[in-house]
């Protein structure tokens, strides 16, 4: 089965990266596709997303055509325009607590390409690559996790344990995730309790936030820089 997002094509200065892990772009609701986890976007010099508009895409009043098809095992993302050529706009993958990620070929571009992750920045040619996300600094463990409000609370050890990957925690919790609501009409809370290396600790989150611990966004992004082609292509092999 094949899923095709077809925007119209023309100029546009276009520099695709991989941005594995949540960097520094600021906003994550433009994508240009979503497959085993990973986000995609077209990510501007300043960081931020493009956001489609009528299902186009623009950058300085010019298309970007994308397109963007899904097979069994792989997705293929093809950008173009003539100023992916000079490479100003870049691709972003977003990579959040994966501890490998799947391979991401780029052979069949013509073009230079520049890596670049949080503060690193690595210079290769179109071949196919597959990156790791860093380890946490220090080990984590959750020892007692509860939810509720109040005299109502429920043990959500193992619900919070399920959401541990590489060593980090980054989710949003919810009723729905705690199997839910112990204490219907009142506003709850998260309260965990927790050993960071030699260190116990207690911190406390509210109804609905985003639990991170050991989560540095930029450290799950990668941006890859295409320059010297107007039509960027890879491929993302999913099993």
């Amino acid at each position: 089965m094949k899923r095709f997002l077809c925007f119209s094509s023309s100029s546009v200065f276009l520099l695709p990266v991989l941005f594995f892990s949540f960097f520094a772009v600021t906003d994550l609701s433009a994508q240009i596709g979503e497959v085993g986890g990973l986000r995609f976007q077209i990510v501007q010099p300043d960081g931020t997303a493009l956001k489609p508009v009528d299902n186009e895409y623009r950058y300085k009043d010019k298309p970007v055509a994308v397109r963007v098809t899904t097979e069994s095992s792989q997705t293929v993302f093809e950008i173009s325009s003539p100023f992916v050529e000079t490479g100003e706009l870049s691709i972003g993958i977003e990579t959040p607590g994966l501890k490998k990620l799947p391979s991401v070929d780029v052979r069949e571009s013509n073009a230079v390409f520049k890596l670049s992750r949080s503060q690193s920045t690595v210079d290769w040619k179109g071949n196919a690559a597959t990156f790791a996300v860093p380890q946490p600094r220090k080990e984590l463990a959750i020892s007692l996790a509860e939810y509720g409000a109040a005299d109502q609370w429920k043990d959500v050890t193992r619900v919070v344990n399920r959401q541990l990957s590489g060593g980090a925690l980054n989710f949003q919790g919810t009723n729905a995730l705690f199997g839910g609501d112990p204490a219907p009409g009142v506003v709850k809370s998260l309260v965990l309790n927790y050993t960071l290396d030699e260190d116990d600790l207690i911190s406390t989150f509210g109804e609905n936030a985003w639990v991170r611990l050991q989560y540095n966004p930029k450290d799950y992004f990668h941006l890859l820089t295409p320059k010297g082609a107007a039509t960027f292509k890879f491929t993302v092999k999913t099993e």
